[in-house]
Parts: C-alpha cells; structure tokens; sequence
C-alpha cells in the first residue's frame, strides 16, 4: 500500500517536470541526440574519431520509456511525462543524460530496448512495472551489445522505477559477464532519490568494480542539473 501511494504521489511530480522540462528546452537542446543505427540499441556517434585501445573503450548503456513503450499516432499527443517531444524526435529524461556523457566521453551510446513494449498509458505502465517487480521478472530484450568484451568502462544509466532499476535493466545486467570491468550508473527520479538500485547492480554484478557515486537527476530540474555532467565525470577521473 505504501508503495501504490508513493506511485501516486511521482505521477503528480512527473507531470510537474514534464512542463518543466519544457519550459527549459534552450540548456537541454545543448545536448544532441545521436542518430538510431540499427535494431542493435547501438546509435552512431557523429564527430567521434576517438581511436582507442579496446581495454579504453567506454559504453554508455541506457533505460528510457521513449525507446521502450507503443507510440502514439500523433507524436505530438504524447501524454507520457518523462518523454519530451524535440525536433520531431522522442526522447526520455535518461536519454539526455546518456548524451551529455557522450558528449563528454565520446563513449558509444546503447538503449536498453524491450522485445514487448510498455503501452501509451502512464497509469498501466506504473503497474507493469509493479507486477514486473513483484514477480522479479526478466523482460525479454529485442537490443544487444554486439562485443561487450571491447568494453572496460561502462556507464549504466535509468529512470527509477519502484525505488529501483526497471526490471529491463536487471535482464540486461545479467546478459553479460562485467568481470574485472568498472561499471558507472546515473539515474533520473522524480524525486524520491535512487533506493536499492546501486545495491541491486552490485548484486547483479559482483566481480564488476561498482561506483557508488551515482549521478542522479530530478526530474523537475533536468535543465540545470545536465550542466553537472562534466564535473561529475571529471571528479570520476574520466576524460576525452
């Protein structure tokens, strides 16, 4: 019960960010969306001729409901609070995170994708994502990484859902062997911070060297907080 009214409680804050969000569009336009690719989740990085060593190469692999629920007919009805509508394209509030830290690293950038999508209802979505907890469910993914192992350094980044990662994510954890690699997560939330989700990634992967200190963003406050990004990875002792 606790849990339903706190759901309650984030769909009143989403719709407040979502205006926000909005109202703020010149500092997050500053960001610019890579170009989808393929079916793979793996999206081109225009302007990035970084040549380096395999054990160097960085990922930035992300959950975001705009590449993950039924789209509507009339992209412009939208009524989805943490996907913005922006040059004709959708793109969710993790999403602009996923690209300023590409744009600070020039890491390849990969969205986490379902096989079967969320519907265009916020209400329903909140309670899949409930029942897919409850039931510590593995979503079937339709996007994979194509080469893990070039992978060293990989940034992992989600909307919080029910005080944790979506269960997409936990699918995607558990596809690969992090062994030895440094694992980096950021996260949007509507407010109620990150709950066991840095926890739950240590679970997941165990032999992986897992950051605890997570970049995390609220919703209302997407415009200014993505101005963070640099100094939050500088502080990590990353660096183009």
């Amino acid at each position: 019960m606790k849990r339903k009214i706190g759901w309650l409680v984030l769909v009143l804050v989403f719709a407040v960010s979502g205006c926000n969000n909005r109202q703020d569009n010149t500092t997050i336009q500053e960001v610019k969306k890579p170009q989808q690719t393929d079916e793979t989740g793996q999206k081109s990085t225009e302007n990035d001729n970084r040549e380096a060593a395999s054990s160097d190469k960085i990922l930035i692999a992300y959950f975001t409901l705009a590449d993950n629920y039924e789209k509507p007919s009339d992209m412009d009805a939208t009524s989805q609070a943490s996907i913005n509508l922006e040059n004709k394209e959708l793109i969710g509030n993790t999403e602009y995170f996923a690209n300023a830290i590409h744009a600070e690293t020039g890491g390849d950038l990969f969205s986490v994708v379902v096989k079967t999508p969320y519907p265009n209802d916020y209400d329903k979505i909140t309670d899949m994502g409930s029942e897919e907890q409850d039931e510590d469910a593995r979503p079937e993914l339709s996007s994979h990484v194509k080469n893990m192992d070039q992978y060293q350094t990989i940034f992992i980044g989600f909307p919080i859902w029910w005080y944790t990662m979506p269960q997409a994510m936990f699918t995607f954890l558990e596809e690969y062997d992090f062994s030895g690699k440094t694992i980096i997560p950021f996260a949007t939330h509507g407010g109620y911070g990150v709950g066991s989700s840095v926890e739950d990634i240590k679970k997941l992967c165990p032999d992986a060297k897992v950051i605890e200190d997570i970049f995390e963003a609220d919703r209302e406050d997407i415009g200014k907080q993505i101005k963070d990004i640099g100094g939050w990875i500088k502080g990590l002792g990353i660096s183009r």
